[in-house]
């Protein structure tokens, strides 16, 4: 291999620059083989690159008003936004283009999702990434539907409690444990409860009444005889 011509600090900076130009063997008439010898050698080669998180990507393309999965390939994208988001992010929350553009609904709903889980028969969480899930099937649902009815994959696969259908109200829920006698989350936890009452109230009714698991069990001396109407 002939001597190249630079100092090493030279080449550094310059295939910094001009890296496209520098792999493909057009710097001072170097050969590609001698290029990529000296890319392997001195450990210029190409870096991996960092992507943007799936979310931070979906408010970046929703912000430049990106509308067809055309625009988006002819845009002039940022720094770690990737060419092809449904593959980079197909086990990080992908579900189809519409919803990372928004310009449709972001993803089915938790009870239809369930339904279509159990009707294919994904009985764990490794089956379900490996999965060929259909549109609208996100795939992070613990991530997706956190805020929408999730308590945990079995209770989603229908392998556990099932907890798809609406829950009974706050009001109710509190007669039913309170007449169980259950006085504690543990207790609770292990209780083979009603369908209707779900297995996270604390979430479930965050904005429906939740204050704490002692007065919703009535365990707390304060509102343990609290009327629940």
């Amino acid at each position: 291999m002939k001597k190249l011509k630079h100092t090493r600090e030279q080449l550094q900076r310059w295939v910094i620059n001009n890296r496209t130009v520098f792999r493909n063997g057009l710097d001072n008439g170097h050969s590609q083989s001698e290029i990529t010898a000296f890319i392997k050698t001195f450990g210029l080669g190409k870096s991996k690159q960092t992507w943007v998180p799936y979310t931070a990507a979906c408010k970046i393309v929703r912000k430049a008003g990106i509308k067809t999965f055309e625009q988006f390939y002819s845009w002039n994208r940022p720094q770690g936004m990737p060419s092809n988001p449904n593959q980079t992010y197909r086990n990080t929350g992908w579900s189809s283009w519409k919803e990372f553009l928004g310009t449709g609904k972001p993803a089915m709903s938790y009870k239809n999702a369930c339904k279509i889980v159990r009707k294919a028969g994904i009985k764990t969480k490794g089956q379900f990434q490996s999965w060929n899930r259909p549109q609208g099937m996100p795939s992070h649902p613990d991530t997706t539907y956190k805020q929408s009815g999730w308590s945990s994959w079995k209770e989603f696969l229908g392998t556990g409690k099932p907890n798809c259908m609406k829950a009974m109200s706050y009001s109710q829920a509190c007669k039913i444990v309170r007449k169980a006698r259950i006085k504690n989350q543990k207790q609770f936890q292990s209780w083979n409860r009603p369908d209707e009452i779900p297995s996270r109230p604390d979430t479930t009714y965050k904005q429906s009444g939740w204050s704490s698991w002692k007065e919703f069990l009535g365990t707390s001396n304060t509102v343990g005889n609290r009327r629940v109407s």
